[in-house]
């Protein structure tokens, strides 16, 4: 890990600083290749899900698929959707750790 807290190899973070926002940006933090894996494996192994929503009465698909991966009793409801935390998959999980690692 870098001084300014970036991993190893990557360019100097770029930081977006808003009311209530803190945002750094490693460009390159991971590879080419790293993050296709990823991507790879996220897609197999997360329950991914499309779901629909209530809008003026009428239900409505999401344009999108999600999956709402969190700690225990973190869920949440949006418009009439019941969010129930999934557990942390894997590859998840090991991303969670390497972006905890990052300070700032």
């Amino acid at each position: 890990m870098a001084e300014d807290g970036a991993p190893e190899g990557t360019a100097p973070a770029r930081c977006i600083d808003r009311p209530g926002l803190r945002l750094r940006h490693w460009r390159g933090w991971l590879t080419p290749q790293h993050a296709q894996a990823l991507e790879e494996q996220l897609v197999a192994e997360v329950p991914w899900k499309q779901e629909a929503i209530m809008l003026y009465g009428r239900s409505h698909w999401l344009p999108r698929l999600t999956c709402w991966m969190a700690d225990p009793g973190c869920g949440y409801r949006y418009s009439g959707l019941d969010n129930v935390p999934e557990p942390w998959s894997p590859a998840a999980a090991q991303l969670r750790r390497q972006l905890g690692a990052c300070r700032a």
